[in-house]
């Protein structure tokens, strides 16, 4: 039986593939949900035009409304403070000992307290990561005639920054092209890993 000897030109020809699948559909933008919500906001907003409703109760006076909107001011203000809160600070005021770590001073943030609060949007980032990730391992590859660890822990954070890229709010749904890039990925550090034990092997033959 023949033993199967592959060669880094198939690690290389698999890692453009792997750059290529990001070319295709990778989740949706949400904009067909959105165009669904506003048909059913229309044709809920169609009312005849006989059935008139009486809205003289809803009237108040101006004393009243007055206090409302008070209320409504005073609870929009508490709301938007709440919205601005950084993380940073919400663990400093839990914590004394973050408070001198993370945030001293009510305006100012120290380093770690600035990468904390970068924290919410790593799925933001996340796709943006795998992609340059994907891409300096692929150019590693083209320059470097050797697969070692090294370059295999660069791919294995691309695989991991591309798993959670479908956890941001904006993608409502995964489409094909993301999944061929996450079974591209996987495949590919898998195969560095046959390479990496093939050369083993062939060094202890030598020896």
């Amino acid at each position: 039986m023949t033993k199967v000897n592959f060669s880094i030109n198939h690690s290389r020809i698999l890692h453009f593939l792997l750059v290529f699948s990001f070319c295709m559909p990778f989740f949706y933008t949400g904009c067909k949900e959105t165009l669904k919500a506003e048909e059913i906001t229309s044709d809920n907003s169609a009312v005849d035009s006989t059935n008139v409703i009486d809205t003289s109760f809803l009237e108040s006076t101006p004393i009243e409304s007055s206090k409302l909107d008070s209320v409504n001011s005073n609870s929009q203000k508490q709301d938007n403070s709440d919205n601005e809160e950084t993380l940073s600070s919400q663990l400093a005021g839990r914590v004394r000992i973050l408070k001198m770590l993370l945030e001293p001073k009510e305006d100012r943030y120290t380093g770690l307290g600035s990468v904390v609060n970068t924290l919410p949007y790593i799925f933001y980032f996340s796709i943006f990561n795998a992609f340059i990730l994907i891409c300096s391992s692929l150019l590693i590859k083209l320059f470097k005639p050797i697969i070692n660890f090294q370059l295999i822990f660069i791919e294995i954070l691309g695989f991991l920054f591309l798993f959670i890229s479908k956890f941001w709010d904006w993608y409502n749904e995964t489409l094909y092209g993301y999944w061929i890039a996450i079974v591209f990925t996987l495949f590919i550090i898998l195969f560095d890993f046959v390479l990496i034990s093939q050369r083993r092997n062939k060094s202890k033959t030598i020896n």
